[in-house]
């Protein structure tokens, strides 16, 4: 199967099941064919197992995950925020997060995710406006708000705050924007981020390639549609106008 095809047939699966890791480095191969897809997957397994051999992986289920999650990630294996070059497709591109150990907010969640399952602690996406959140499930069943780019916890002032600029800026808030975040949203926003990045540097064929999986995941969207008709004729690709990329239906 094609690398698209491998995507379209995991993210066909029900919310539960769709691997955000997988999804997103089928993505970085389409965008760099040299991509080593396995080889991605397993350097992240060789971090957090090395992780464990050191650790004995004696934590105290009595410790939140939200603590024990952050220092492992932001502290022994390293991921950090990229503040010098943010806007870098390198850290939206999955395998170069890997790599690199170095990402924006919603590139770190899924690193977040990724290393909560091999830990066996869920994470999920949320999708606040402006700046990608998670939510680590603790040991009692309860959910705690972190932002994955600083490593810190979200307290309930901070959100208050946060919802308030919202509602100030945007004339409203939806609270949906602080509730787990299905993964097709999450990915949609992911290759958002490396869209803009690409148009910003003139490469209209990774930007076409952003819109052609946004479509995968929301085929109808107007405004996507829109906008890859504008990057076909743009492009002068009329080759591809009315053809796009295969799409969910």
């Amino acid at each position: 199967m094609s690398v698209q095809e491998q995507f379209i047939e995991e993210v066909q699966k029900p919310a539960a099941e769709i691997n955000v890791e997988l999804c997103a480095l089928l993505f970085a191969a389409e965008i760099k064919p040299d991509t080593n897809v396995r080889e991605s997957v397993l350097a992240l397994d060789r971090q957090v197992n090395t992780f464990l051999s050191r650790s004995g992986i004696s934590f105290d289920r009595a410790q939140s995950n939200s603590d024990f999650l952050t220092n492992v990630v932001g502290g022994v294996l390293g991921y950090r925020g990229d503040t010098l070059e943010y806007f870098s497709a390198d850290n939206s591109l999955f395998d170069s997060v890997i790599e690199n150990r170095l990402g924006i907010p919603i590139s770190l969640a899924a690193i977040y995710i990724s290393v909560g399952q091999r830990l066996g602690i869920d994470v999920h996406g949320v999708g606040f406006p402006g700046h990608y959140l998670i939510r680590i499930t603790e040991p009692d069943g309860s959910g705690t708000l972190v932002d994955p780019f600083s490593h810190s916890k979200v307290s309930q002032q901070q959100i208050e705050g946060l919802v308030k600029t919202i509602r100030q800026s945007a004339g409203g808030f939806d609270d949906g924007w602080l509730a787990n975040a299905h993964p097709h949203d999450m990915l949609v926003r992911m290759f958002e981020n490396l869209k803009r990045t690409f148009l910003n540097v003139g490469e209209l064929s990774a930007a076409q390639h952003c819109l052609d999986y946004q479509l995968i995941l929301r085929p109808e969207d107007p405004a996507l549609l829109s906008q890859l008709e504008a990057l076909l004729k743009h492009s002068g690709d009329a080759a591809r106008s009315g053809k796009g990329a295969s799409r969910l239906h």
